[in-house]
């Protein structure tokens, strides 16, 4: 599974751009498909899902108001909050941490000192690079199932990416029984799901 992980994110930002883990450990494994920087409620509702979050705090005149808004990120499926501290959020408050610990939604601080535009840039990068990974691989495997003679279509791509061509494998076909089930929507959740069980 090639998917961008929060795991992996934070591993290398907390050291580069001191990012720092302060609630929902448990939520790590969350895909994350882009960055916003996002400041207020509303725009939260605009969300695919599977966004990791920056806010620096402006649009939020009080705790409440930042407990809300990551309630609002929560419904709609974010992988996880950034808190920029600074002028406008100056410490977090513990009914956010109290909040993002028990729904296991990753809530981390970030320094004013540092550039977001460096951070998200980097982010966005990996994302996409993963993505492409993940696509190369997922063709390889295509060819490898579809056309297994022709192996130059395919073993330099799998080999390259840890499969070893004496390795056995088994492929899996999965389907919804109730078709009225299975939306995009539904379809992207099962997917993650399935990756997460397997990685």
């Amino acid at each position: 599974n090639m998917a961008a992980r929060l795991t992996y994110l934070y591993q290398t930002a907390k050291k580069i751009y001191f990012l720092k883990l302060i609630a929902g450990k448990n939520g790590l494994h969350n895909h994350v498909q882009w960055v916003h920087m996002i400041e207020d409620h509303e725009a939260a509702t605009f969300l695919r899902g599977n966004e990791l979050i920056f806010t620096t705090g402006i649009g939020h005149s009080d705790e409440l108001s930042l407990i809300n808004f990551a309630k609002d990120l929560l419904d709609n499926r974010a992988s996880g909050l950034i808190l920029n501290i600074g002028p406008y959020i100056k410490k977090v408050p513990p009914q956010l941490i109290e909040f993002c610990q028990k729904n296991n939604f990753p809530l981390f601080t970030i320094p004013w000192e540092i550039h977001l535009v460096d951070v998200t840039r980097y982010f966005c990068r990996y994302i996409i690079h993963q993505e492409q990974k993940e696509f190369t691989l997922s063709e390889a495997f295509k060819a490898a199932i579809l056309s297994p003679d022709h192996i130059t279509d395919y073993q330099p791509t799998l080999e390259a990416n840890g499969f070893h061509p004496s390795w056995t494998y088994c492929t899996a076909v999965l389907s919804f029984l109730d078709n009225s089930v299975s939306t995009d929507q539904t379809l992207q959740d099962f997917q993650s799901f399935c990756e997460i069980t397997l990685s």
